[in-house]
């Protein structure tokens, strides 16, 4: 465990948000053993929120994320569309996922015309596409991607700006960021509270509309939007998300278990371009 200082502002004052509720020297690993565990939830006098304190470290190298894998066919969905709204902003060129865990954007991305290319910590997910994932960023020369895009990565890194400077460092100039992150301040987890799904051991960073502009106007990007990120999902994977809340009334889904719905669980996508 460590206890740390904000990493927007570096100030050692917060405020409890949450008491943890993960049990004092459990072993920390990035599955679905730890998904409903978390630490203290602390708001800084900046405005941020994260976990503090917090594991010192998570074994993504060796994890094997099998909810992913399991709804790749709703995530390829997803990301079709994404891709769409990327379109709007720049031009199909060159194109890094950061955290792309097997690929799955960056098929997607391949399909229509894009050079995409993807980091990934995770060794078994870097063997399924050994010419196009790469284990971090650092071996790309400056100013080579027309987009960069995060799914579900920024929350879980203890450097967040850090991580936002090196994709300014990658991105062309003019060049575009897309991030999707839980929403702190979204009506589910203002709703939801403690219980909040997003609030798990291997989510460390918790943004909100406001704290992520600031993140990324401190390392060289103008925020184009941020709204909520919507998401295709099968009724069946609903209905797993649903169980701990309200056990087995979710099952009424199980019928129409293959039916796609649009939904926003609490997540926001943002949209930002490189400045300078």
């Amino acid at each position: 465990m460590e206890i740390v200082k904000c990493p927007l502002c570096e100030s050692r004052e917060w405020k409890l948000v949450y008491r943890g509720n993960a049990t004092p020297g459990s072993p920390a690993d990035c599955g679905l053993t730890t998904s409903h565990t978390y630490h203290d939830i602390v708001r800084c006098e900046c405005g941020h929120v994260f976990m503090n304190p917090r594991d010192k470290d998570l074994p993504y190298e060796s994890v094997i994320d099998e909810i992913y894998t399991a709804t790749e066919y709703e995530r390829r969905l997803t990301f079709r569309e994404k891709l769409e709204k990327l379109e709007q902003f720049t031009y199909k060129g060159v194109l890094l996922d950061m955290g792309c865990s097997y690929g799955y954007f960056i098929d997607e991305a391949s399909d229509i015309g894009w050079a995409a290319y993807g980091t990934e910590l995770c060794e078994k997910a870097r063997a399924c596409k050994p010419n196009s994932i790469v284990r971090d960023s650092f071996c790309f020369p400056n100013e080579v991607h027309d987009a960069v895009t995060m799914f579900g990565l920024i929350e879980h890194v203890k450097d967040p700006i850090a991580l936002l400077t090196e994709a300014h460092r990658v991105t062309s100039r003019n060049g575009v960021l897309m991030i999707e992150t839980p929403d702190f301040s979204s009506f589910s987890s203002r709703l939801m509270g403690s219980k909040w799904w997003s609030l798990m051991r291997r989510h460390i960073q918790y943004f909100h509309p406001k704290s992520i502009g600031r993140a990324l106007s401190m390392t060289g990007w103008d925020v184009i939007y941020v709204k909520p990120y919507y998401r295709v999902m099968t009724l069946g994977y609903l209905a797993w998300n649903l169980r701990p809340y309200v056990g087995p009334v979710a099952g009424l889904l199980n019928p129409l278990k293959n039916a796609t719905i649009h939904i926003c669980g609490g997540q926001m996508e943002v949209m930002a371009r490189r400045r300078g």
